[in-house]
């Protein structure tokens, strides 16, 4: 994931979406330039002609999105937004092209009957701050797997663990409600305890969730699984009889309720 992603400005037809997760999602980018190798919305790449292996490899900012978001907003009945589902919304080249910040100011018209939820990877969301902190609902998390060594192999165009725990901070101190999502769970790698007592002061809640082997994903850790040893493991996990998510759900729900986390396990 080391070289530049493919770039070409997108028009779309519509921005707002239906979504399974919140009421609606945004997603401001085609692709995303962050690349993480577990990533399970490489399969989304098909709406542009891309393959599952082309993930990370480009990005399609799509330039009329904060005229959308401002026309079809008007329309939306009261509900959130998730800001994204399938894209970092400040992913690298946010800094460039600022559509994630031209849609939360467009939004802003309607923070009435909006309540807004980002997440992201990237501690440039800190740059949007002074709009963030003008809805009168809003959530900002961030999304933690693992530890700074390990993020430079699985995810190395995102902000540092550290870089966004500190983040997160900033953003508590400033009254701005706050989660972090610990996800996905990877076996050997995430440590969701010791990343939850990292952020615990920081977060009013924690969301959890395993790794999701959607098309692409396991051909996309194969590499590395291999070359750490652990792939083994992994096929035990993923396609055997292991039990390993059932009993890190009751840890996690155990540790949650002792140092008085409100959490929720998706999985």
């Amino acid at each position: 994931m080391g070289s530049v992603p493919e770039v070409k400005e997108i028009t779309v037809s519509n921005l707002i979406g239906k979504s399974n997760i919140l009421d609606y999602t945004i997603n401001p980018y085609g692709g995303c330039g962050i690349g993480c190798i577990y990533c399970y919305a490489r399969y989304v790449g098909k709406v542009y002609g891309k393959r599952l292996n082309e993930w990370g490899r480009y990005v399609y900012p799509k330039v009329n999105a904060p005229l959308l978001a401002s026309r079809e907003a008007k329309r939306v009945r009261e509900g959130s937004i998730y800001i994204s589902s399938l894209t970092d919304p400040y992913q690298p080249l946010e800094a460039k092209y600022k559509i994630t910040r031209k849609i939360l100011e467009a939004l802003l018209r309607y923070k009435d009957k909006l309540t807004l939820v980002i997440q992201t990877k990237s501690t440039l969301v800190l740059r949007d701050i002074d709009l963030i902190e003008k809805f009168e609902r809003v959530k900002v998390g961030f999304t933690i797997v693992c530890d700074d060594e390990w993020s430079k192999l699985i995810e190395p165009k995102a902000s540092s663990p550290t870089a966004r725990i500190e983040a997160l901070k900033i953003l508590k101190e400033r009254g701005i409600s706050t989660y972090a999502f610990i996800g996905p769970i990877l076996p050997l790698i995430t440590d969701p305890f010791e990343i939850l007592a990292n952020v615990r002061s920081h977060v009013d809640e924690a969301y959890f969730d395993k790794l999701n082997l959607r098309p692409g994903v396991w051909r996309s850790l194969m590499p590395l699984l291999r070359a750490k040893g652990l792939e083994k493991t992994y096929r035990r996990i993923m396609f055997g009889r292991d039990n390993f998510y059932e009993k890190m759900r009751k840890r996690i729900f155990d540790y949650c309720s002792s140092v008085g986390v409100e959490c929720h396990i998706l999985f």
